[in-house]
């Protein structure tokens, strides 16, 4: 579905299964091994490995995401945030509309796998933004191929300068639960 966030932009949102979602978007995250200097590097020259932001993946949470829907009642509401790149061939992915005048999102796997029926990570067409997490352990779960995950698409008309600003102000700006809410969440639900 289309959606005017402001005057002038726009998303799209919709759901996916967690495993095509997991099949689908890599994630542009920093290696665990970038040394300082290399750090700084990219700091200095903002041309360096533009798609490389994010947090690596942690285990432990995919891990949990994966036993939370171990017991077959439990779901996501949030959505997770995915980018479509400029870059991205449209043979791979891209918006279509189908004979309803509806927007849908095209992803074409034998596009990105190669020969033999190999995926490579970065090939996938998609970014993860925000919810690696939820879609890794998702897909990893029973329900991986059952279960879907809404999601926000954030269209090729915003560059990836644009979604590592946004993964930014997620990662960044949001304020932690303090301990004792924390702990009266944990214990009552």
């Amino acid at each position: 579905t289309r959606l005017s966030v402001d005057p002038g932009a726009m998303v799209y949102a919709g759901n996916a299964i967690a495993s095509s979602l997991h099949l689908a978007c890599d994630v542009p995250s920093i290696p665990n091994d970038l040394s300082a200097s290399d750090t700084v590097n990219r700091i200095l020259d903002p041309n360096l490995e533009r798609n490389q932001w994010q947090r690596s993946l942690i285990t432990n949470r995919v891990k949990h995401i994966q036993s939370f829907l171990r017991t077959g009642n439990s779901y996501f509401v949030n959505p997770v945030i995915i980018h479509l790149d400029e870059t991205v061939d449209t043979n791979k992915a891209r918006v279509v509309l189908n004979d309803n005048n509806q927007s849908i999102l095209q992803v074409n796997f034998q596009n990105f796998c190669d020969g033999e029926g190999w995926l490579h990570g970065e090939d996938r067409p998609l970014k993860l933004i925000d919810g690696q997490h939820r879609v890794r352990g998702a897909a990893r779960s029973n329900l991986g191929n059952t279960l879907q995950i809404p999601f926000i698409l954030i269209p090729p008309t915003y560059g990836p300068d644009n979604a590592a600003r946004l993964f930014t102000e997620i990662n960044t700006t949001s304020k932690e639960l303090d301990k004792d809410h924390q702990l009266f969440l944990a214990y009552r639900f």
